[in-house]
């Protein structure tokens, strides 16, 4: 596996769990009140995590990026940090 790396923490992982399915998963504070702010369905939930598709994925990451997150993609040949 390739690792790209920005030398920071992430705030948000994305980790593909099967063929088309991918997890969300909050790493910081910031990130848990983002995500219970943009995916309403999380927010009663302690630690959020959010499985989807990739089109969902791209969504988040983009809104997240935009908002100063940073994101940690986990995919089936690399990890990276963005």
């Amino acid at each position: 596996m390739n690792v790209v790396d920005s030398g920071t923490l992430p705030d948000v992982r994305v980790e593909l769990v099967g063929t088309r399915r991918w997890r969300v998963s909050p790493v910081s504070v910031r990130a848990k009140g983002w995500i219970a702010d943009h995916l309403p369905d999380t927010s009663r939930i302690d630690r959020p995590i959010v499985e989807t598709d990739v089109v969902r994925i791209n969504r988040l990451a983009a809104m997240a990026r935009s908002n100063g997150l940073r994101i940690e993609f986990n995919g089936p040949l690399a990890m990276m940090r963005l």
